[in-house]
């Protein structure tokens, strides 16, 4: 049934759409030059590097055999439980390390030197973040482990990874859409939500590392006692 394996594999995509850094990216980029051209290769490349990361948990788990070997199916639950285990210490060093409510948040130098760049290099930049970067890596693996595991064939396997996918990138693909339907006015609507996504960037990954985490170490005790 593709159904609970759809279930299995939401959370995860929740969590990589409730990351505030990729729509702070987005929202900066429609309020700069190529807004429309880089938007499109922003999305693209975010949504080929969810896909490409997962696909490789995915190819490697059908390798040993996740679906049928208990000991593989048994590394992939510790897999799962460590990565819990990381998540819920993260959160608890972000929650530490919070900024002042009184201090001007500032966006990484990053963000501020790509935000009017070439669609060629929004698009390489997007796929490389959305591959690699450590935020996302325990949503993606835990992804392809679940997918793995379910032993699905192929071609239910990729209906899964692409609800995935659209799910994970909903929320950088609804500014763009705001910003097609609504032109250059878009700034009055985009700027206060822009401002307190970077207010509170730090408050709402410390909650999605926690909620993950929680998750994660769930998904890890139960795959080890089963």
């Amino acid at each position: 049934m593709i159904g609970p394996v759809i279930a299995e594999v939401l959370p995860f995509a929740v969590a990589l759409a409730m990351v505030p850094t990729p729509v702070i990216k987005m929202v900066r980029m429609l309020l700069s030059g190529q807004a429309r051209t880089n938007g499109i290769a922003y999305i693209t490349g975010r949504a080929l590097g969810f896909l490409v990361a997962v696909a490789i948990v995915l190819v490697l788990g059908g390798a040993v055999h996740l679906a049928t070997h208990r000991t593989a199916s048994l590394v992939a639950a510790v897999i799962k439980l460590l990565l819990g285990v990381l998540l819920i210490l993260a959160a608890a060093w972000l929650w530490r390390d919070r900024s002042d409510p009184d201090d001007e948040p500032q966006p990484p130098g990053w963000m501020r030197r790509t935000s009017a760049s070439r669609p060629i290099s929004t698009f390489a930049v997007s796929f490389l973040i959305a591959g690699a970067d450590p935020r996302n890596l325990p949503s993606t693996i835990g992804a392809g482990l679940d997918i793995a595991q379910a032993g699905l064939p192929v071609g239910r396997s990729a209906i899964v990874l692409a609800v995935f996918v659209v799910v994970g990138t909903a929320t950088v693909v609804l500014p763009l859409f705001v910003y097609l339907a609504s032109g250059p006015a878009v700034q009055r609507k985009l700027d206060p939500f822009k401002a307190w996504l970077v207010a509170n960037n730090q408050t709402v990954l410390t909650v999605v590392f926690l909620l993950l985490g929680v998750v994660l170490i769930g998904k890890g005790i139960r795959g080890i006692i089963a």
